[in-house]
């Protein structure tokens, strides 16, 4: 009878803090401003996460809308470095197609770096840290539900300043608002984060070999 008690408590307290984080992604999902590029501050390099790909190979929207975001800062004067990050599951990395947005729009080759290998949040943060310098302030564009998530794990993996900006549209063009599912999927994503970041360092601190499984 202790144990099934128990396991439903931890069940109603497991609802409560999947309601809660659910709240707070929903919030600050459609609260987070658009940016303005004339108050943002100068950066070296900003850092774009990938947000997948479409079944037919192309870019998926929300990949480029980032892409796009990253190539209007270049574009604004406020960063001169890009680096594209994120795999994929065909033959072209999302970090070659988002790239490839940002020579479309005129970016010179030699400011994008494509990295080409990352398959989370945590990862980006870790595989884009050898093309920066990551004690000099950074921008980190990505959707604005996906915003607290990468701020975390990009300070997780020893990034000192920070500078979220939201993926936004261009003018004349039309919002992308977050899918259903993204927004569901965020809070348990956070948790788990959390959860496997958290272990990746006490692995690590007490010198466990083959850790890579845990980003």
């Amino acid at each position: 009878m202790g144990i099934r008690r128990a396991f439903f408590w931890l069940l109603r307290l497991g609802v409560v803090v999947y309601a809660a984080t659910l709240f707070a992604v929903i919030a600050w999902s459609f609260l987070w401003p658009a940016p303005d590029f004339a108050e943002l501050p100068q950066a070296e390099t900003v850092v774009c996460l990938a947000s997948g790909h479409n079944k037919d190979g192309s870019i998926g929207k929300y990949s480029e809308q980032r892409a796009k975001t990253c190539t209007d800062l270049i574009i604004a004067g406020k960063t001169r470095h890009v680096v594209m990050t994120g795999t994929s599951q065909i033959e072209m990395s999302v970090a070659e197609m988002m790239a490839n947005v940002a020579r479309a729009d005129g970016v010179n080759n030699e400011a994008i770096t494509e990295e080409r290998l990352a398959r989370s949040t945590l990862q980006n943060a870790l595989f884009s840290m050898p093309f920066l310098d990551a004690d000099q302030p950074v921008f980190l564009v990505t959707d604005s539900f996906h915003l607290p998530r990468s701020w975390i794990s990009f300070r997780w993996a020893g990034y000192n300043d920070l500078i979220l900006v939201p993926a936004s549209a261009r003018d004349g063009e039309s919002w992308v608002w977050p899918r259903p599912w993204a927004l569901m999927r965020e809070p348990l994503a956070i948790w788990f984060n959390l959860i496997r970041g958290g272990l990746w360092t006490l692995a690590n601190r007490f010198g466990v070999e083959n850790t890579a499984w845990l980003m």
